[in-house]
């Protein structure tokens, strides 16, 4: 599996703050898929309002990429 180039990078960061161990370069995944789902729910209520929000921030949280990455 191949990953953008800002995922290692930030695994390596990590890894640089907490230690090298597997838990703390795979910790990545989860926190930038917090961030997606935050910034999707902020940016669609922002332009379509809060129903909208949540069924975006809801298809986003269960897409099956985003399952198997976290």
């Amino acid at each position: 599996m191949t990953h953008a180039p800002l995922v290692p990078t930030l695994s390596a960061l990590l890894m640089f703050l907490f230690g090298e161990s597997r838990p703390v370069a795979e910790a990545i995944h989860p926190l930038l898929t917090l961030l997606l789902v935050f910034s999707t729910m902020s940016v669609v209520r922002r332009f379509y309002g809060p129903l909208t929000s949540l069924a975006a921030t809801a298809m986003t949280a269960s897409f099956p990429v985003l399952l198997n990455l976290a």
